[in-house]
């Protein structure tokens, strides 16, 4: 992610593990800068995205961090959407059949 929006200040958080948005939500606390944009890390940006991340309820990701007084843009364009990015997943199940003496069709 780094390499492909060079310059940005990136967090990645889990709904269902860690970081969690409590960590995320202190993290963004020390930037200078009130706008963040939220987006999916999923293969498929389904139902944690649209209403965990994304969603009008109060402990939705989006409100959560409105309530910082952060201006949040939401995308729920997933990775898998993307085709540059959906190779590194094909390139990494290719890798894991080679190396595990599967061949693919």
């Amino acid at each position: 992610m780094r390499e492909r929006y060079p310059g940005m200040v990136i967090y990645i958080g889990s709904v269902e593990g860690f970081p969690g948005i409590e960590d995320v939500a202190r993290y963004l606390s020390h930037q200078d800068s009130g706008n963040i944009v939220l987006k999916p890390f999923m293969i498929v940006a389904g139902d944690h995205a649209t209403n965990d991340m994304a969603g009008d309820e109060e402990g939705s990701w989006k409100n959560i961090l409105k309530k910082q007084g952060l201006k949040v843009i939401t995308v729920l364009k997933d990775p898998g959407s993307d085709d540059e990015f959906a190779q590194i997943f094909v390139d990494h199940i290719k890798y894991a059949a080679r190396a595990n003496g599967i061949t693919l069709k």
